[in-house]
């Protein structure tokens, strides 16, 4: 058989189960007239030899034999029949094409019958979603080369894992997979850290995302023991505080700086400042902050299946209430506006190799919301091992020092956080989603200017789409005119002389869009009226077409 995961799977065509329980293949008892019965496929966990368990019995036919109701049947009845001889947990009945799920231990009058061979009366159910319509997946296995299933495999090892944690002889339906919503502890995390350290609160936020992702990744079996967050956990019984903390940074923590290397940029998805020291050296002082938080996550439970509404309020809830009113306008835009622009933008509907871009990304909200688009879900499922999406993603941010590197590091952890469900069938591929994400999102640390230094010449390199919220600066921006006219060709691209780093930011917008390329772009009333603004408009006017101006209420940013 093929090993995988824990169970070993069989095709046969002439093996009988006298054979397979001579084999110990399947349970040693007596068959009776069934001995000599030939199942065409087996799934059995074999771990204790003692007890072993059939989990699926497969019935497979040629499609001649199964193009009838009456044909379909009677290899339904065929299957339950073995399947209830053995013990099965799942039947599978399949010609190649469609396939069938029957729970072979629960009755259903509907499909009451006499088995043949014996004239036992059986009967059976079928497996249903939980829109109680018949669960129709492939049931395919192929054998795992490199640690990594392929798509078939994981797919069926996915819906196995639901339909076993799902049925029993009273139940055929699949359980919804039941979702969390980790954000008031994530609020109490926050609270927690502010309080104790009296650090900013974007710094606060930091810490409270990398131990959520310290949890969540070992949740989902990608940071295994001894290093995932249980085995941390458990060593409170047997270590002091101090070394559970030093535990965490010289193994957990550099564990997933491992797997989810650094980019270009110098930036993965963590970056907390408060457990480490400014050497990366455990900082003892906050050994029992530690313990007291990791307790938190603990009693909280597993972060698996978290809440969409999660994903979209995280950044959302903290930012909001910084005091710091211009770094909150620097780099969030409120989740109901990014919605409404996603929707309108037709990202779903771009060409394979399209180039969509958000030129002052903060936490990356335009290029995550995207995800949620039918055509774009499916961009980040690997394919043989790689992550190759459709169309190409960019997003860019700015910043000289640590502080600087915040909303790229977010904008790493939201993406990854939103990639969650593609992630948990995928552990072991976690330097592939770094590689996307690094990709993805670039923090310019070259120049006070950012995005702005970085000009696209080539027609092939501009964007078909741009989705973005440029910072609303207007103070120091003569020092950052100043830097244009010191970068050679920057003067000669910054031409129409537009009022702050916004209407630089809007310059750069429209020079870099593809030939039918489209912008959403968020900007203040006061470019639109600024007098100052007459060339840039004029430009826009004249070498575009402005399809739609939308007025947002007032306090739409929050505090800004």
């Amino acid at each position: 058989g093929i090993k995988i995961n824990n169970y070993e799977y069989y095709e046969f065509q002439t093996t009988t189960l006298n054979q397979l329980k001579e084999s110990k293949i399947i349970p040693d008892r007596d068959y009776g007239k069934y001995s000599t019965r030939r199942p065409d496929m087996l799934l059995v966990d074999r771990r204790d030899k003692e007890n072993i368990k059939v989990i699926v019995v497969g019935e497979y036919k040629r499609p001649a034999e199964f193009n009838t109701e009456s044909k379909r049947l009677l290899a339904i009845q065929q299957c339950n029949d073995l399947a209830q001889e053995l013990r099965a947990k799942i039947g599978i009945i399949t010609d190649g094409q469609t396939y069938i799920w029957i729970n072979p231990n629960q009755n259903d009058s509907k499909n009451d019958y006499e088995d043949r061979t014996t004239n036992k009366k059986r009967s059976y159910s079928f497996i249903e979603n939980e829109d109680k319509k018949p669960l129709s997946e492939p049931f395919i296995l192929h054998e795992i080369r490199n640690n990594e299933p392929d798509n078939d495999t994981k797919n069926t090892l996915y819906y196995l894992d639901r339909v076993l944690n799902s049925i029993n002889e009273n139940n055929s339906i699949l359980k919804s997979t039941s979702e969390v919503d980790p954000l008031p502890l994530a609020k109490s995390v926050w609270q927690d850290i502010y309080i104790n350290t009296g650090k900013p609160e974007t710094t606060c936020l930091y810490n409270v995302v990398e131990l959520f992702l310290f949890k969540f990744l070992s949740d989902l079996n990608v940071i295994t023991p001894p290093n995932d967050f249980n085995s941390v956990i458990n060593l409170y019984s047997t270590t002091k505080e101090e070394d559970v903390l030093k535990y965490y940074v010289y193994n957990s923590r550099r564990q997933i700086m491992e797997l989810f290397p650094k980019g270009n940029d110098g930036t993965t998805i963590i970056n907390g400042s408060i457990f480490i020291d400014s050497n990366g050296e455990p900082a003892s002082g906050q050994a029992h902050l530690f313990r007291t938080l990791l307790e938190k996550y603990d009693n909280f439970g597993s972060l698996k299946n978290i809440k969409k509404e999660f994903k979209t309020k995280l950044f959302e809830t903290f930012l909001k209430v910084s005091k710091d009113k211009s770094k909150l306008g620097q780099f969030l835009t409120p989740r109901k506006v990014v919605r409404a622009i996603v929707e309108m933008s037709d990202v779903d509907k771009l060409q394979d190799g399209a180039k969509f871009c958000d030129p002052f990304c903060g936490v990356g909200g335009f290029i995550a919301e995207s995800l949620h688009k039918p055509n774009r879900k499916s961009d980040f499922e690997p394919k043989n091992g790689k992550i190759s999406p459709k169309i190409i993603y960019h997003g860019y941010d700015k910043g000289m020092d640590e502080d600087g590197q915040l909303t790229i590091v977010l904008a790493k952890a939201n993406m990854l956080i939103y990639l969650s469900e593609v992630l948990e069938k995928n552990p072991t591929l976690t330097k592939e989603f770094a590689k996307v994400l690094n990709d993805i999102f670039l923090l310019y640390t070259d120049s006070n200017l950012g995005t702005l230094k970085h000009i696209i010449t080539d027609e092939n390199d501009k964007y078909d789409l741009i989705l973005t919220n440029p910072p609303y600066i207007t103070s120091g921006v003569t020092s950052i005119k100043s830097e244009i006219k010191k970068e050679e060709g920057l003067d000669n691209f910054y031409t129409l002389n537009g009022k702050g780093v916004d209407g630089l930011a809007v310059e750069w917008i429209l020079k870099s869009l593809k030939k039918n390329g489209k912008a959403f772009i968020i900007v203040r009333d006061s470019l639109l009226s600024a007098k100052q603004n007459k060339r840039l408009l004029d430009f826009l006017l004249k070498e575009f077409y402005l399809n739609c101006i939308i007025s947002l209420p007032v306090k739409t940013f929050f505090n800004t």
